[in-house]
């Protein structure tokens, strides 16, 4: 709470006024800045490597990335003074996968799906019942792939093996009805409907916070403060 008090009046006392702008985070071992100008996102990351090198924090500079939301705007982020070698199309935070164009799933993701599917077969060796099998899995299982889809959402492959998995782990007959199954066992028990609803839950948020501005029907972007 120090660290962020001490970095956040650094940066708004030293940062010129007319590069203010954007939403900015700071994490344990994370810290991601947005502006709408190249020249203030660059500016921040200044400001916080004087800081950190201040108070003798040992940053990672090879991890930097400055992220574009368009082509163009990439091209303005090399011209601003950003190193092309640190200028990405996605990128990563607190182990999310992002970008701000459609993107293949990741490895990362494709590991939470494996250890997910190891998990309900562990659990189905307990022999716990329909029941408590399927709120175990849902607890202890499901939880694990369903984290870190933020710029994407799982395919109907990754789906797929999900919904395998569990019919096998609670021993159904292979032709048991999908869509039965999922009346009884509920959306939440879905990862496209437990990640559909963690995505509206996040764009909710942002909009009671007055930080999302919307456009059209199905567009919206990110406010800047």
């Amino acid at each position: 709470m120090m660290t962020w008090g001490v970095k956040d009046n650094f940066v708004k006392d030293n940062l010129p006024l007319g590069l203010h702008g954007g939403v900015d985070r700071v994490y344990m071992d994370d810290r991601s800045f947005s502006s709408p100008t190249p020249e203030g996102l660059l500016a921040k990351k200044a400001l916080w490597a004087d800081w950190s090198e201040k108070v003798g924090l040992v940053e990672n500079g090879s991890s930097t990335q400055f992220v574009a939301t368009l082509a163009a705007n990439t091209r303005k982020l090399a011209l601003a003074g950003a190193f092309a070698n640190q200028i990405s199309k996605e990128f990563e935070i607190l182990g999310v996968q992002a970008a701000m164009q459609p993107r293949q799933v990741k490895k990362k993701e494709i590991q939470r799906l494996d250890s997910a599917l190891v998990c309900v077969k562990r659990l189905s060796c307990l022999k716990l019942g329909f029941a408590k099998f399927h709120r175990a899995a849902r607890s202890y299982a499901l939880s694990k792939c369903v984290y870190g889809w933020l710029s994407r959402t799982p395919t109907l492959a990754i789906c797929k093996k999900w919904w395998a998995a569990l019919r096998r782990g609670q021993r159904s007959l292979f032709a048991a009805s999908p869509f039965r199954r999922g009346v009884l066992m509920g959306g939440l028990s879905r990862i496209d409907c437990v990640v559909a609803v963690n995505l509206l839950r996040v764009v909710h948020a942002l909009k009671h916070r007055q930080e999302l501005l919307w456009q059209g029907s199905l567009i919206f972007q990110i406010q800047p403060k």
